[in-house]
């Protein structure tokens, strides 16, 4: 959400969380195993929220750990969701207002959209 507000098209928002994710994905331990890495790739793939993710994967298909990395998952999403939760309400609040984050209106002030469709009326 937070990226999808400032982009306004779904192909800028596919294009901007491709190039997140690229290479977030291919440092992980999804393709293949982290002792192949180089030392500071190996390093960056420990602390990769994605190779948490492909290890519970990979435990619950072959039968490896599973407690272990399904934690890890969760506490980094805990972790991730108090940070840009606020941060994306705030933008999807300006862009239904129509204005900046953090701009406060006065008392019965209405957008030109809620006056054209009688949107907000008591």
């Amino acid at each position: 959400m937070l990226i999808g507000m400032p982009a306004g098209d779904a192909e800028k928002v596919q294009a901007f969380g491709f190039t997140l994710i690229f290479p977030i994905t291919f440092t992980s331990s999804a393709f293949g195993v982290v002792d192949t890495l180089p030392g500071r790739l190996q390093a960056f793939s420990d602390v990769n929220p994605v190779t948490h993710l492909s290890d519970a994967f990979r435990g619950l298909l072959l039968g490896g750990p599973v407690v272990e990395p399904v934690m890890w998952s969760l506490v980094r999403a805990a972790g991730i969701t108090p940070v840009f939760c606020p941060t994306a309400m705030r933008a999807y609040r300006a862009k239904v207002r129509g204005g900046r984050p953090g701009v406060v209106r006065r008392a019965g002030y209405r957008t030109a959209h809620q006056q054209r469709y009688g949107v907000g009326q008591a």
